[in-house]
């Protein structure tokens, strides 16, 4: 009985998280700096309902404590909180889910180590990819970079019609990514993408509350047609 119960509360948790999921249209990749609680506060008072921790500087713990600060703060508004990479801070913090490259853990041993309630998302750059994934089983996908982006500077942009093929081919949510902010955003939309995933227009805006709701604004509005 007790095996039956942790199998229907995994169950149920696991509804709730693709649930809410589904309804997200905007995510917000963190980025190291100064004052990123304050930034992310002001996010999320913006309604953004994904935030996804990224930190490929400083030591593990250092991270670790700002990721379980920032969960916090995710949990209190509601906000799904993915981990980029890292499975064992995903495990450690009980976060929603982990966010997986090309050249991370397989998405087949990420589930045997997060079991099924958790989301995993993954990153493609092709519809080869696209397509792989989702036959991985994994919840959702990364599609870019869209247009040419410093955090990955060393990966051609995939542009947007590699985008508008990759949405029509998705069975699975799907995330546009890399460069995009408001002054592009409606190149996005053209494709019928409605989700994007953004570092800069946020997390670099002097209002970070306003740039989300001004994006989240244009997708709705495209949602909506």
């Amino acid at each position: 009985l007790y095996d039956l119960e942790v199998t229907c509360l995994q169950a149920t948790t696991g509804h709730r998280r693709r649930n809410r999921l589904e309804d997200c249209n905007l995510c917000l990749i963190t980025a190291p700096g100064s004052e990123l609680s304050t930034k992310l506060e002001a996010a999320l008072s913006s309604g953004i309902a994904m935030v996804q921790y990224r930190s490929k500087d400083g030591s593990d713990q250092q991270n670790f404590n700002e990721a379980a600060e920032l969960q916090a703060q995710c949990r209190k508004r509601g906000a799904l909180f993915i981990i980029n990479d890292r499975v064992d801070f995903a495990l450690a913090l009980d976060a929603d889910g982990v966010h997986l490259g090309q050249d991370d853990l397989s998405t087949d041993v990420a589930r045997q180590l997060l079991g099924p309630e958790k989301l995993i998302g993954r990153s493609t750059h092709s519809l080869e990819e696209v397509e792989r994934a989702q036959g991985e089983g994994c919840d959702y996908l990364g599609v870019g970079p869209v247009f040419p982006t410093a955090v990955k500077a060393g990966r051609p942009a995939v542009g947007p019609e590699l985008l508008k093929q990759a949405e029509r081919i998705s069975r699975l949510p799907l995330f546009a990514i890399g460069g995009i902010s408001s002054s592009n955003i409606h190149e996005v939309i053209a494709t019928g993408c409605r989700r994007v995933a953004v570092i800069g227009a946020v997390m670099s805006a002097q209002d970070p509350k306003t740039a989300g709701l001004q994006l989240m604004r244009s997708l709705t509005r495209q949602s909506l047609n």
